[in-house]
């Protein structure tokens, strides 16, 4: 997967995250909401730290 589908991915599910949170105001969709949020974080670090890497190793 390259770093621009993981970006939009990412973007994706954080703009998702937070229109549920900022849209539904039940206690477990906005649990839900945050979850997505730091699945998009997470997703994001992980994808950052593997470029990393790539460049580490390539000289």
């Amino acid at each position: 997967m390259s770093t621009t589908h993981v970006l939009v991915l990412s973007l994706a599910l954080f703009t998702l995250g937070v229109v549920g949170m900022a849209v539904r105001r039940n206690f477990i969709t906005v649990l839900m909401c945050v979850e997505l949020i730091l699945n998009a974080a997470n997703l994001r670090l992980k994808q950052t730290v593997n470029l990393d890497q790539v460049n580490v190793m390539e000289g």
